[in-house]
């Protein structure tokens, strides 16, 4: 067995990053490998294990950093004291070429385990691809892209989910499951959560778990809902995200508000300092009716497979990774872009229509506001439409992307493969 340096967020922290990281080492240390985790965002005293509140094990090594770039000035020192066999990453390209990896010198074999989330790779960060040993695609989307632009021949393994863990509940679990969460979400006013008492039982909620920053283009998400909220007094957004993050485009509930549905905009009172644990998701997931998201693309799309394997469809922009995890297992509604007669897939430098180029030249897509009110009222009538595809994207999740039978022994055997 090796041993092994990850570097990525800190597995305390709630980020997809984060997520994937604590399921990589945990199932790596399960197979017998000596696992040292480092989060870039993570100080203080290292940790040899730890059990989070809903029982979930951290059996592995945390160490902290000093604040430096994605922690390049202490990884010289942990090459050095625990000389691993392999190192793995789980960071942004744009990450790395800000900590300066091309000048990093790393001793042990290096596997990047990347994303691509727009029509085109962050300009000059193919060499983060160049510069390791292994870039390892967590999406198709990912791997084509790298093949034809830079004809680099990525390693593909997705991004997974404990599908045992994110499940559906019955019908009868479902109702008890929205008693439950009945006086447990919240208004939002003046930067404080209030506590309100709703009706759930009898609403058609329609969730979303995202990150509170520009790229998941959230100011769309309530505009749309807005607009398909209009004289329906039975439907709610509810948000799994905070108000306040620091990486916030503008305040979510005073648009809300302007729009006049901000009544029908709830939240789960959840802070970036303040994470749900994996059981208190999956009860989360079990209250929506859909997902919904006009993201400007993903690497991934994390929310995307843990609704899924809570039997929920997802309704999202037709960009990067909804085409491989949603549509083409039939598991939800995609978004068209603004002025986009065709399908946006693969998203390429060539689209001129419904994108918008941001940071680093990438292009990122811009959801069409009016055919995403409309596959929300699509889903709003068809509610024997939500069923199937909630259990075709159960089965999807089972098939292509749990963690324990799938994603976990891909890392088990590549590792094995690589350091024979």
């Amino acid at each position: 067995m090796s041993r092994i340096l990850h570097l990525s967020d800190s597995v305390f922290h709630p980020t997809g990053y984060a997520n994937q990281s604590r399921l990589l080492c945990n199932y790596l240390s399960n197979r017998g490998h000596q696992v040292f985790s480092v989060g870039h965002n993570h100080g203080g005293m290292p940790i040899s294990s730890a059990k989070l509140e809903d029982g979930e094990d951290i059996n592995y090594h945390v160490l902290g950093t000093d604040g430096s770039p994605y922690a390049s000035n202490v990884l010289p020192e942990y090459h050095k004291r625990y000389n691993p066999q392999v190192f793995t990453i789980l960071l942004d390209t744009f990450m790395l070429m800000q900590a300066g990896i091309q000048n990093w010198n790393i001793p042990a074999k290096s596997a990047f385990w990347y994303p691509s989330d727009g029509g085109w790779f962050p300009k000059f960060c193919e060499t983060v691809l160049k510069k390791v040993d292994y870039p390892v695609a967590m999406a198709k989307f990912g791997q084509d892209q790298a093949k034809r632009l830079f004809n680099i021949d990525a390693k593909y393994i997705p991004h997974g989910v404990l599908t045992d863990r994110f499940y559906p509940f019955t019908p009868e679990q479902k109702i008890q499951n929205r008693l439950k969460f009945a006086n447990q979400l919240f208004a939002f006013k003046d930067k404080f959560f209030y506590p309100v008492q709703i009706d759930l039982p009898n609403k058609f909620i329609l969730g979303c778990v995202s990150r509170n920053q520009g790229r998941k283009n959230l100011p769309e998400t309530i505009k749309a809902f807005c607009e398909f909220a209009k004289n329906k007094e039975d439907v709610i957004l509810l948000l799994h995200s905070d108000p306040v993050d620091g990486a916030a485009v503008c305040d979510l509930q005073s648009l809300a508000d302007r729009w006049g549905q901000g009544h029908k905009v709830l939240w789960t009172g959840m802070r970036v300092s303040n994470p749900y644990t994996t059981s208190r998701m999956t009860e989360l997931y079990n209250l929506f009716d859909a997902f919904f998201l006009t993201t400007s693309g993903e690497g991934f799309g994390i929310p995307f497979v843990e609704a899924m394997s809570c039997g929920i469809p997802v309704i999202a922009t037709d960009y990067t990774t909804t085409k491989e995890l949603v549509t083409d297992n039939d598991a939800g509604w995609a978004v068209k872009l603004m002025g986009e007669d065709e399908r946006a897939y693969p998203a390429e430098e060539k689209l001129r229509n419904g994108t918008i180029t941001g940071t680093w030249e990438v292009d990122r897509a811009f959801a069409d506001f009016y055919d995403s009110v409309k596959k929300l009222n699509d889903a709003y009538a068809d509610r024997k439409s939500l069923v199937r595809m909630g259990k075709n994207g159960r089965q999807a999740a089972i098939r292509h992307y749990d963690f324990t039978s799938k994603v976990g022994p891909a890392w088990h055997s590549f590792i094995e493969e690589i350091t024979r």
